[in-house]
């Protein structure tokens, strides 16, 4: 069994890696908006490395169905765990609560827009299919 669909979320994962390990010095510093960028930062990684594992595995013909999705959400919270646990050794950086709770909302609303995405192309595929009947 070929695991190419995956390098995209592997790949991504890793660039989240790296950036978790870097001291903080030398990742730019966000503007101040009156709301913390670093939060929503969190929650846009792991959304979208979400659906790279996610659609990793679906353009290879074998959808994820809903029960299935709680073991991605645990393993995504996991790895974001990890991440802020690791943090703890880098200068300048420490492990928060906040940021693992992002982590893991991004990991949630990826697999509801993985659903989303997957019940709308089977309600697009049966249009097509009664259209094509008529």
């Amino acid at each position: 069994m070929s695991n190419k669909g995956y390098w995209p979320a592997a790949l991504w994962a890793f660039v989240i890696f790296v950036l978790s390990v870097a001291p903080s010095h030398r990742i730019p510093e966000p503007p101040d908006w009156g709301f913390s960028l670093d939060k929503v930062v969190h929650f846009l990684i792991f959304l979208i490395l979400s659906l790279l594992l996610l659609f990793g595995r679906y353009f290879k013909g074998r959808p994820w169905n809903h029960r299935q999705l709680i073991p991605i959400i645990i393993l995504l919270s996991t790895y974001g765990l990890l991440l802020e646990t690791i943090q703890i050794l880098v200068p300048q950086r420490n492990f928060s609560w906040l940021d693992l709770t992002s982590d893991t909302m991004g990991a949630i609303a990826g697999n509801y827009i993985y659903l989303g995405i997957v019940k709308l192309k089977k309600m697009l595929v049966r249009s097509e299919e009664h259209t094509s009947e008529l």
